[in-house]
């Protein structure tokens, strides 16, 4: 009669189910680091920008250059800084110099996330220039502080490409004074006094 015989020890039984053990923990590992790979390639595809630098695209055309980088706090507040400098001229005065605009962005759209959707905004300006009066030439200089609140809608086209448009009032109190000392006199309504904030700005969004 003979006799089948299986002579494991406990030494090749641990072996074995030690191997066995590291085998499927590397596939395990394969198939978790896969996962994440295409969880985070689907995130990065749908995950929304959140800055957007932006320049307003009317402005050229009063010899100004203005431009403006907003960043999305969470999914209903933005922080913007708007910035300009101009040569422009208007009522028989020259302004040269720059103005900047730091504004807190409330988005209100229940459908969007910050920074796409309709919004409110109530903003500070400082401004700061030097003046030429074009009929005498005669010089000075105008510094302006004041806000005001906007309302407006941002749209993010392919969640790159944006539009922003707003309309809102403004106030900015300033004195101009002459460079001599003299009585020149200055047309600065254009700049400072009650006013109209306003514009259509062109950005890419990432």
């Amino acid at each position: 009669m003979h006799t089948l015989a299986f002579d494991f020890s406990p030494d090749d039984l641990s072996l074995k189910f030690y191997s066995l053990t590291i085998h499927m923990m590397k596939k395990l590992m394969r198939s978790a680091l896969l996962a994440a790979g295409v969880l985070g390639s689907l995130y990065t595809a749908h995950a929304q920008s959140q800055t957007v630098i932006k320049a307003n695209i009317f402005s050229p055309l009063v010899r100004t250059g203005n431009f403006a980088i907003e960043r999305a706090l969470n999914e209903n507040h933005s922080f913007q800084v708007g910035f300009y400098f101009t040569g422009f001229k208007a009522d028989g005065t020259r302004f040269n110099g720059i103005g900047v605009t730091p504004e807190y962005r409330f988005y209100l759209s229940d459908s969007k996330d910050a920074p796409a959707g309709f919004y409110v905004a109530p903003f500070l300006r400082y401004q700061n220039f030097k003046l030429t009066s074009v009929g005498s030439g005669g010089g000075g200089t105008l510094s302006t502080f004041g806000g005001g609140v906007t309302a407006g809608y941002q749209v993010l086209l392919k969640d790159r490409i944006a539009f922003d448009f707003f309309l809102g009032p403004s106030y900015n109190a300033g004195t101009a004074k002459a460079n001599d000392g003299s009585t020149e006199s200055f047309s600065t309504n254009l700049f400072s006094g009650f006013g109209l904030r306003t514009g259509i700005t062109f950005g890419i969004a990432f």
